[in-house]
Protein backbone atom coordinates (compact mmCIF):
# COMPACT_ATOMS: atom_id res chain seq x y z
CA UNK A 1 0.00 0.00 0.00
CA UNK A 2 1.11 3.08 -1.19
CA UNK A 3 1.76 6.10 1.72
CA UNK A 4 0.85 9.49 0.43
CA UNK A 5 2.80 11.95 2.55
CA UNK A 6 0.72 15.43 2.51
CA UNK A 7 2.83 18.63 1.11
CA UNK A 8 2.40 21.92 3.44
CA UNK A 9 1.27 24.99 1.40
CA UNK A 10 4.42 27.27 1.08
CA UNK A 11 3.77 30.74 2.77
CA UNK A 12 4.48 33.65 0.02
CA UNK A 13 4.18 36.81 1.65
CA UNK A 14 1.90 39.84 0.12
CA UNK A 15 3.46 42.51 -2.13
CA UNK A 16 3.38 45.88 -0.91
CA UNK A 17 1.68 47.79 -2.92
CA UNK A 18 1.97 51.11 -1.05
CA UNK A 19 3.10 54.31 -2.13
CA UNK A 20 6.73 55.21 -1.72
CA UNK A 21 9.12 58.05 -1.60
CA UNK A 22 10.93 56.88 -4.27
CA UNK A 23 7.87 56.63 -6.60
CA UNK A 24 7.03 60.65 -5.50
CA UNK A 25 10.46 61.88 -6.58
CA UNK A 26 9.57 60.30 -10.34
CA UNK A 27 6.23 61.64 -10.63
CA UNK A 28 7.55 65.05 -9.51
CA UNK A 29 10.22 64.61 -11.60
CA UNK A 30 8.09 63.92 -14.65
CA UNK A 31 5.67 66.58 -13.81
CA UNK A 32 8.52 68.99 -14.17
CA UNK A 33 9.89 68.40 -17.15
CA UNK A 34 6.29 68.52 -18.67
CA UNK A 35 5.62 71.82 -17.16
CA UNK A 36 8.62 73.04 -18.65
CA UNK A 37 8.08 72.00 -22.29
CA UNK A 38 4.55 73.56 -21.84
CA UNK A 39 5.88 76.30 -21.15
CA UNK A 40 8.26 76.66 -23.97
CA UNK A 41 5.33 76.02 -25.87
CA UNK A 42 3.32 78.93 -24.22
CA UNK A 43 5.98 81.01 -24.95
CA UNK A 44 6.92 80.26 -28.29
CA UNK A 45 2.96 80.44 -28.32
CA UNK A 46 2.80 83.87 -27.16
CA UNK A 47 5.81 85.04 -29.18
CA UNK A 48 4.17 84.07 -32.44
CA UNK A 49 0.62 85.85 -31.48
CA UNK A 50 2.69 89.14 -30.64
CA UNK A 51 4.51 89.05 -33.94
CA UNK A 52 0.43 89.69 -35.51
CA UNK A 53 1.31 93.24 -34.03
CA UNK A 54 4.70 93.61 -35.46
CA UNK A 55 5.47 94.60 -38.30
CA UNK A 56 7.63 93.06 -40.51
CA UNK A 57 10.69 94.32 -41.95
CA UNK A 58 10.15 92.55 -45.51
CA UNK A 59 9.40 89.34 -46.93
CA UNK A 60 11.34 85.90 -47.69
CA UNK A 61 10.61 83.70 -51.09
CA UNK A 62 11.75 79.97 -51.16
CA UNK A 63 12.71 79.30 -54.50
CA UNK A 64 14.07 75.79 -53.72
CA UNK A 65 13.51 73.26 -51.05
CA UNK A 66 14.42 73.77 -47.52
CA UNK A 67 14.23 77.36 -45.80
CA UNK A 68 13.86 77.68 -41.90
CA UNK A 69 13.14 80.66 -39.81
CA UNK A 70 14.15 81.24 -35.59
CA UNK A 71 12.61 84.15 -34.51
CA UNK A 72 14.53 85.87 -32.12
CA UNK A 73 14.68 84.25 -28.36
CA UNK A 74 13.09 81.73 -29.67
CA UNK A 75 14.17 78.27 -29.29
CA UNK A 76 11.89 75.99 -32.30
CA UNK A 77 12.82 76.35 -35.70
CA UNK A 78 9.75 76.95 -38.15
CA UNK A 79 10.01 75.79 -41.84
CA UNK A 80 8.36 78.36 -43.71
CA UNK A 81 5.89 78.46 -46.80
CA UNK A 82 6.83 79.79 -49.77
CA UNK A 83 6.74 83.23 -49.25
CA UNK A 84 6.66 84.75 -45.27
CA UNK A 85 7.07 87.67 -43.26
CA UNK A 86 10.72 88.08 -41.60
CA UNK A 87 11.20 90.58 -38.23
CA UNK A 88 14.46 92.00 -37.06
CA UNK A 89 16.49 89.26 -34.79
CA UNK A 90 15.41 86.81 -37.21
CA UNK A 91 18.00 83.91 -37.76
CA UNK A 92 17.33 82.67 -41.50
CA UNK A 93 19.14 78.82 -42.81
CA UNK A 94 18.93 77.78 -45.97
CA UNK A 95 19.57 73.52 -46.59
CA UNK A 96 21.67 72.40 -49.09
CA UNK A 97 20.44 72.35 -52.48
CA UNK A 98 18.16 74.95 -50.79
CA UNK A 99 17.45 79.20 -51.84
CA UNK A 100 16.05 82.13 -51.21
CA UNK A 101 15.35 85.43 -51.55
CA UNK A 102 14.58 88.00 -49.22
CA UNK A 103 12.96 91.30 -49.88
CA UNK A 104 13.31 94.20 -47.19
CA UNK A 105 12.35 97.84 -48.50
CA UNK A 106 12.75 97.15 -52.14
CA UNK A 107 16.36 96.13 -51.87
CA UNK A 108 16.73 92.11 -52.69
CA UNK A 109 18.96 89.54 -51.34
CA UNK A 110 19.66 86.23 -52.49
CA UNK A 111 20.55 83.28 -50.17
CA UNK A 112 22.99 80.16 -51.40
CA UNK A 113 22.58 76.85 -49.66
CA UNK A 114 24.03 76.05 -46.36
CA UNK A 115 23.58 79.34 -45.36
CA UNK A 116 22.89 81.24 -42.08
CA UNK A 117 21.65 84.72 -41.72
CA UNK A 118 20.43 87.08 -38.92
CA UNK A 119 18.10 90.22 -39.64
CA UNK A 120 19.10 92.81 -37.24
CA UNK A 121 18.67 96.98 -36.98
CA UNK A 122 21.75 98.39 -37.90
CA UNK A 123 24.14 99.68 -35.47
CA UNK A 124 22.69 103.68 -36.37
CA UNK A 125 19.28 102.65 -35.83
CA UNK A 126 18.13 103.17 -38.84
CA UNK A 127 17.98 100.46 -41.73
CA UNK A 128 18.44 96.64 -41.58
CA UNK A 129 22.06 94.72 -41.49
CA UNK A 130 22.12 91.27 -42.33
CA UNK A 131 24.70 88.90 -40.19
CA UNK A 132 26.19 86.65 -42.50
CA UNK A 133 27.78 83.64 -40.40
CA UNK A 134 28.63 81.07 -43.12
CA UNK A 135 27.16 80.33 -47.00
CA UNK A 136 26.75 83.24 -49.11
CA UNK A 137 24.23 85.87 -50.40
CA UNK A 138 23.81 88.24 -52.93
CA UNK A 139 22.93 91.71 -52.69
CA UNK A 140 21.11 94.28 -54.87
CA UNK A 141 20.17 97.80 -53.78
CA UNK A 142 17.83 99.47 -56.49
CA UNK A 143 18.31 103.25 -57.06
CA UNK A 144 14.17 103.17 -56.63
CA UNK A 145 14.26 102.01 -52.89
CA UNK A 146 17.27 104.68 -52.17
CA UNK A 147 15.03 107.45 -54.05
CA UNK A 148 12.20 106.38 -51.47
CA UNK A 149 14.12 106.93 -48.69
CA UNK A 150 15.65 103.53 -47.17
CA UNK A 151 18.70 103.19 -46.49
CA UNK A 152 20.83 100.69 -48.60
CA UNK A 153 21.41 97.20 -46.68
CA UNK A 154 24.42 96.83 -44.65
CA UNK A 155 26.11 93.30 -44.36
CA UNK A 156 28.37 92.04 -41.06
CA UNK A 157 30.42 89.77 -41.71
CA UNK A 158 32.40 88.32 -38.44
CA UNK A 159 32.24 91.95 -37.59
CA UNK A 160 33.42 93.19 -40.82
CA UNK A 161 30.69 95.81 -42.17
CA UNK A 162 30.37 96.09 -45.94
CA UNK A 163 27.90 99.07 -46.74
CA UNK A 164 26.15 98.87 -50.05
CA UNK A 165 24.97 102.15 -51.79
CA UNK A 166 22.28 102.67 -54.34
CA UNK A 167 22.95 101.01 -57.19
CA UNK A 168 25.22 97.84 -55.54
CA UNK A 169 25.20 94.38 -56.92
CA UNK A 170 28.01 92.33 -54.53
CA UNK A 171 28.22 88.92 -53.90
CA UNK A 172 30.16 87.61 -49.97
CA UNK A 173 30.56 84.82 -48.87
CA UNK A 174 31.89 83.47 -45.22
CA UNK A 175 33.50 80.29 -44.10
CA UNK A 176 36.11 79.02 -41.24
CA UNK A 177 38.72 79.93 -43.99
CA UNK A 178 37.63 83.17 -44.06
CA UNK A 179 35.58 85.82 -46.01
CA UNK A 180 35.19 87.19 -49.36
CA UNK A 181 33.07 90.30 -51.36
CA UNK A 182 32.62 90.81 -54.93
CA UNK A 183 31.25 93.74 -56.37
CA UNK A 184 29.06 93.44 -59.65
CA UNK A 185 28.07 96.80 -59.80
CA UNK A 186 28.42 99.90 -58.15
CA UNK A 187 31.03 100.89 -55.28
CA UNK A 188 30.74 99.58 -51.92
CA UNK A 189 32.62 100.54 -48.73
CA UNK A 190 34.56 98.11 -46.07
CA UNK A 191 34.82 99.20 -42.29
CA UNK A 192 37.25 97.23 -40.10
CA UNK A 193 37.40 99.09 -37.43
CA UNK A 194 39.37 102.30 -38.14
CA UNK A 195 40.17 101.18 -41.90
CA UNK A 196 37.62 101.97 -44.40
CA UNK A 197 37.90 100.93 -47.94
CA UNK A 198 35.99 101.38 -51.02
CA UNK A 199 35.64 98.64 -53.74
CA UNK A 200 34.78 99.10 -57.10
CA UNK A 201 33.24 97.15 -59.73
CA UNK A 202 34.64 94.48 -60.94
CA UNK A 203 36.82 94.53 -57.64
CA UNK A 204 37.10 91.64 -55.04
CA UNK A 205 38.29 91.61 -51.58
CA UNK A 206 39.31 88.01 -49.88
CA UNK A 207 40.69 87.55 -45.89
CA UNK A 208 41.68 84.54 -44.77
CA UNK A 209 40.63 83.32 -41.49
CA UNK A 210 42.84 85.64 -39.66
CA UNK A 211 41.59 88.79 -41.47
CA UNK A 212 44.77 88.88 -43.34
CA UNK A 213 44.19 89.89 -47.49
CA UNK A 214 44.76 87.23 -49.69
CA UNK A 215 46.18 87.99 -53.13
CA UNK A 216 45.63 85.59 -55.35
CA UNK A 217 44.08 84.76 -58.57
CA UNK A 218 40.58 85.44 -58.88
CA UNK A 219 37.82 86.05 -60.62
CA UNK A 220 34.59 88.51 -60.13
CA UNK A 221 32.01 87.44 -62.38
CA UNK A 222 29.43 90.60 -63.02
CA UNK A 223 27.27 88.84 -65.83
CA UNK A 224 24.50 86.66 -64.72
CA UNK A 225 23.98 87.49 -61.13
CA UNK A 226 23.92 85.86 -57.75
CA UNK A 227 20.89 83.43 -58.31
CA UNK A 228 19.67 84.95 -61.53
CA UNK A 229 16.14 83.59 -63.49
CA UNK A 230 15.49 83.63 -66.43
CA UNK A 231 12.14 83.71 -68.32
CA UNK A 232 11.71 82.26 -71.74
CA UNK A 233 8.08 81.85 -73.96
CA UNK A 234 9.77 80.30 -77.41
CA UNK A 235 10.30 76.20 -77.64
CA UNK A 236 13.96 77.12 -77.97
CA UNK A 237 16.49 78.43 -75.81
CA UNK A 238 17.55 81.78 -74.57
CA UNK A 239 21.17 83.68 -74.99
CA UNK A 240 22.90 84.13 -71.47
CA UNK A 241 25.38 86.69 -71.16
CA UNK A 242 28.65 86.02 -69.27
CA UNK A 243 31.02 89.05 -68.18
CA UNK A 244 34.19 88.65 -65.23
CA UNK A 245 36.83 90.80 -64.18
CA UNK A 246 40.40 88.88 -63.97
CA UNK A 247 42.40 90.06 -60.56
CA UNK A 248 45.72 88.91 -60.13
CA UNK A 249 45.92 86.99 -63.48
CA UNK A 250 48.40 86.86 -66.25
CA UNK A 251 47.56 87.55 -70.00
CA UNK A 252 48.61 84.38 -70.71
CA UNK A 253 46.12 82.76 -67.94
CA UNK A 254 43.49 80.95 -69.95
CA UNK A 255 40.24 80.28 -68.23
CA UNK A 256 37.61 77.26 -68.99
CA UNK A 257 34.19 77.57 -68.08
CA UNK A 258 31.40 74.62 -67.66
CA UNK A 259 27.70 74.38 -67.55
CA UNK A 260 25.80 71.68 -66.45
CA UNK A 261 22.78 70.78 -65.55
CA UNK A 262 23.72 68.81 -62.29
CA UNK A 263 25.95 69.90 -59.32
CA UNK A 264 28.49 67.39 -60.13
CA UNK A 265 28.84 68.56 -63.99
CA UNK A 266 28.42 65.35 -65.51
CA UNK A 267 24.87 66.09 -67.56
CA UNK A 268 24.34 67.79 -70.53
CA UNK A 269 27.74 69.62 -70.15
CA UNK A 270 28.97 72.72 -72.45
CA UNK A 271 32.78 73.77 -71.90
CA UNK A 272 34.30 76.89 -73.59
CA UNK A 273 38.19 76.48 -73.12
CA UNK A 274 40.84 78.96 -73.66
CA UNK A 275 39.20 82.02 -72.77
CA UNK A 276 41.58 85.11 -72.21
CA UNK A 277 39.02 88.10 -72.63
CA UNK A 278 36.66 89.48 -70.26
CA UNK A 279 33.56 88.80 -71.67
CA UNK A 280 31.69 86.13 -73.94
CA UNK A 281 28.39 85.51 -75.76
CA UNK A 282 27.22 82.44 -75.16
CA UNK A 283 24.44 81.02 -77.31
CA UNK A 284 23.92 77.55 -75.77
CA UNK A 285 20.51 75.92 -76.03
CA UNK A 286 18.94 76.06 -72.57
CA UNK A 287 15.93 74.50 -71.39
CA UNK A 288 13.92 74.89 -68.08
CA UNK A 289 15.48 74.10 -64.94
CA UNK A 290 18.66 74.67 -62.98
CA UNK A 291 21.85 75.67 -64.74
CA UNK A 292 25.11 75.50 -62.42
CA UNK A 293 28.44 77.17 -63.87
CA UNK A 294 31.92 77.35 -63.26
CA UNK A 295 35.30 79.05 -64.64
CA UNK A 296 38.50 77.06 -64.04
CA UNK A 297 42.10 78.24 -63.96
CA UNK A 298 43.04 74.61 -64.43
CA UNK A 299 42.01 72.41 -62.44
CA UNK A 300 40.88 75.40 -59.33
CA UNK A 301 37.60 76.76 -58.87
CA UNK A 302 37.88 80.72 -59.36
CA UNK A 303 34.18 81.19 -59.80
CA UNK A 304 30.63 79.08 -59.38
CA UNK A 305 27.10 79.90 -59.77
CA UNK A 306 23.80 79.19 -60.84
CA UNK A 307 20.94 80.40 -62.93
CA UNK A 308 17.48 79.15 -63.77
CA UNK A 309 15.79 79.28 -66.54
CA UNK A 310 11.68 78.74 -66.42
CA UNK A 311 8.80 79.23 -68.74
CA UNK A 312 5.91 82.54 -69.11
CA UNK A 313 3.97 82.59 -71.66
CA UNK A 314 2.84 85.95 -70.97
CA UNK A 315 6.81 87.08 -71.80
CA UNK A 316 7.91 87.72 -75.25
CA UNK A 317 11.49 87.71 -74.82
CA UNK A 318 13.97 86.32 -72.72
CA UNK A 319 14.52 88.83 -69.71
CA UNK A 320 16.58 87.96 -66.72
CA UNK A 321 15.06 88.58 -63.35
CA UNK A 322 16.08 90.92 -60.61
CA UNK A 323 14.58 92.39 -57.21
CA UNK A 324 10.78 91.14 -59.23
CA UNK A 325 12.29 93.41 -62.00
CA UNK A 326 12.99 93.06 -65.32
CA UNK A 327 16.73 94.39 -65.82
CA UNK A 328 17.60 93.40 -68.94
CA UNK A 329 15.14 92.80 -71.63
CA UNK A 330 15.65 91.43 -75.19
CA UNK A 331 19.06 90.82 -74.02
CA UNK A 332 21.62 92.68 -76.29
CA UNK A 333 24.08 91.18 -77.97
CA UNK A 334 27.14 92.95 -76.49
CA UNK A 335 29.99 93.73 -78.85
CA UNK A 336 32.71 90.96 -77.94
CA UNK A 337 33.75 87.21 -78.77
CA UNK A 338 31.11 85.36 -79.50
CA UNK A 339 32.36 81.53 -78.80
CA UNK A 340 30.70 78.42 -80.52
CA UNK A 341 29.42 75.57 -78.56
CA UNK A 342 31.83 72.69 -78.51
CA UNK A 343 30.35 69.31 -78.07
CA UNK A 344 30.07 67.22 -75.03
CA UNK A 345 34.17 67.05 -73.69
CA UNK A 346 35.46 63.36 -73.40
CA UNK A 347 36.63 62.63 -69.30
CA UNK A 348 39.87 64.25 -68.57
CA UNK A 349 42.94 62.12 -68.63
CA UNK A 350 43.94 60.59 -65.56
CA UNK A 351 47.04 62.01 -63.32
CA UNK A 352 50.63 61.45 -64.30
CA UNK A 353 52.14 58.55 -62.42
CA UNK A 354 55.93 58.21 -61.23
CA UNK A 355 56.20 61.92 -60.84
CA UNK A 356 60.04 62.57 -60.04
CA UNK A 357 61.09 64.84 -57.93
CA UNK A 358 59.42 62.83 -55.40
CA UNK A 359 57.29 64.10 -52.93
CA UNK A 360 59.46 65.82 -50.23
CA UNK A 361 62.34 66.17 -52.35
CA UNK A 362 64.96 68.36 -50.84
CA UNK A 363 68.03 69.88 -53.09
CA UNK A 364 70.72 71.20 -51.29
CA UNK A 365 73.15 73.31 -52.07
CA UNK A 366 76.10 71.15 -52.90
CA UNK A 367 73.71 68.73 -55.26
CA UNK A 368 72.39 72.24 -57.43
CA UNK A 369 76.24 72.77 -58.16
CA UNK A 370 76.90 69.68 -59.39
CA UNK A 371 73.52 68.61 -61.44
CA UNK A 372 73.10 72.42 -62.82
CA UNK A 373 69.55 71.64 -63.25
CA UNK A 374 66.44 69.67 -62.02
CA UNK A 375 64.31 67.04 -64.07
CA UNK A 376 61.11 66.52 -64.08
CA UNK A 377 59.54 63.19 -65.17
CA UNK A 378 56.39 61.22 -65.32
CA UNK A 379 54.71 58.66 -66.86
CA UNK A 380 53.24 58.68 -70.06
CA UNK A 381 49.16 59.06 -70.32
CA UNK A 382 47.12 56.99 -72.32
CA UNK A 383 45.56 59.16 -75.66
CA UNK A 384 47.42 62.49 -74.23
CA UNK A 385 50.14 64.40 -76.85
CA UNK A 386 51.52 66.64 -74.71
CA UNK A 387 51.79 67.65 -71.04
CA UNK A 388 51.04 70.76 -69.09
CA UNK A 389 54.18 71.62 -66.41
CA UNK A 390 53.58 74.36 -63.21
CA UNK A 391 55.59 75.23 -61.02
CA UNK A 392 54.58 76.88 -58.15
CA UNK A 393 56.12 78.96 -54.94
CA UNK A 394 54.56 78.24 -51.74
CA UNK A 395 54.10 81.64 -49.65
CA UNK A 396 52.89 82.62 -46.44
CA UNK A 397 49.91 84.37 -48.56
CA UNK A 398 49.69 81.21 -50.40
CA UNK A 399 50.79 79.63 -53.77
CA UNK A 400 52.35 82.49 -56.51
CA UNK A 401 53.05 80.61 -59.96
CA UNK A 402 56.37 80.92 -61.35
CA UNK A 403 55.95 79.22 -64.28
CA UNK A 404 53.95 77.25 -67.00
CA UNK A 405 55.37 75.40 -69.87
CA UNK A 406 53.95 72.80 -72.30
CA UNK A 407 56.04 69.48 -73.51
CA UNK A 408 55.29 66.63 -75.72
CA UNK A 409 57.40 63.99 -74.10
CA UNK A 410 57.62 62.64 -70.25
CA UNK A 411 60.20 64.88 -69.31
CA UNK A 412 61.03 68.53 -68.81
CA UNK A 413 64.51 69.99 -67.68
CA UNK A 414 64.46 72.92 -65.58
CA UNK A 415 67.78 74.71 -66.74
CA UNK A 416 67.68 78.28 -65.22
CA UNK A 417 67.63 76.93 -61.20
CA UNK A 418 67.83 80.99 -60.70
CA UNK A 419 63.81 81.21 -60.95
CA UNK A 420 63.52 79.23 -57.62
CA UNK A 421 65.23 80.64 -54.73
CA UNK A 422 65.23 79.27 -51.16
CA UNK A 423 62.01 77.97 -49.92
CA UNK A 424 59.09 75.44 -50.50
CA UNK A 425 57.84 74.80 -53.89
CA UNK A 426 55.15 72.79 -56.03
CA UNK A 427 55.75 71.36 -59.74
CA UNK A 428 52.04 70.25 -61.74
CA UNK A 429 51.82 67.56 -64.59
CA UNK A 430 48.91 67.27 -66.42
CA UNK A 431 47.76 65.52 -69.37
CA UNK A 432 46.19 67.30 -72.51
CA UNK A 433 45.42 66.70 -76.24
CA UNK A 434 46.24 69.57 -78.25
CA UNK A 435 44.87 69.70 -82.44
CA UNK A 436 46.93 70.73 -84.66
CA UNK A 437 46.68 74.03 -84.51
CA UNK A 438 47.79 73.97 -80.63
CA UNK A 439 44.23 74.65 -78.90
CA UNK A 440 43.55 71.87 -76.39
CA UNK A 441 40.94 70.13 -76.51
CA UNK A 442 41.04 67.49 -74.06
CA UNK A 443 42.19 68.56 -70.69
CA UNK A 444 43.17 65.77 -67.39
CA UNK A 445 43.65 65.98 -63.91
CA UNK A 446 46.70 67.87 -62.56
CA UNK A 447 49.02 65.93 -60.64
CA UNK A 448 51.13 67.47 -58.07
CA UNK A 449 54.29 67.09 -55.82
CA UNK A 450 56.39 69.54 -53.79
CA UNK A 451 59.84 69.94 -53.29
CA UNK A 452 62.39 72.00 -50.84
CA UNK A 453 65.07 74.16 -52.17
CA UNK A 454 67.97 74.40 -49.12
CA UNK A 455 69.64 77.51 -50.31
CA UNK A 456 71.69 78.92 -47.51
CA UNK A 457 70.42 82.73 -46.63
CA UNK A 458 71.45 85.54 -47.03
CA UNK A 459 74.28 84.15 -49.90
CA UNK A 460 77.56 83.98 -48.93
CA UNK A 461 78.63 85.87 -51.75
CA UNK A 462 77.69 88.87 -53.72
CA UNK A 463 77.01 88.45 -57.18
CA UNK A 464 75.66 89.82 -60.33
CA UNK A 465 74.15 86.80 -61.92
CA UNK A 466 71.93 84.00 -59.19
CA UNK A 467 72.69 81.49 -61.62
CA UNK A 468 76.30 80.99 -60.63
CA UNK A 469 75.26 79.85 -57.43
CA UNK A 470 74.45 76.58 -59.33
CA UNK A 471 77.35 76.56 -61.01
CA UNK A 472 75.77 77.67 -64.11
Amino acid sequence: MTTVERVKPRYVEPVKTGFRFRDFIVILFCLFITGYFINLFRLDLFQTINLQNVQPVGTITIKNNTVQRRIADRVLWDRLIIESPVYLGDLIRVAEMSSATLNIEGQQLDIGENTLIRIQLAPDGEGVQIELTEGSVGITVTEESVNMGFKPLQLNMNGRIVETSAGASITASASNDGTSIQVNEGTVTFVEGNEIKEIASGEQLSLNSEGIEVLLPSLVVTQPHFNARYEKNTSQGISVLFAWNRINMQPQDLLRLEIASDRNFSRDVSVYNDLDSRNASLEKILGIGDWNWRFLHGNEILASGRFTVFENEEVKEAVQIVNNTVVAESIPEPEIIEIPVEPEPPPPFAVPANRLPANGQVYGIEQLKNSRNITFSWTAVQGANAYIVTLLQQTASGRRQISSVTVTGTRWILNDLSILGRGAFIWQVEAVTRNANGIIERRGRAGENSFTMDIPSPRPVQMDNPGVLYGQ
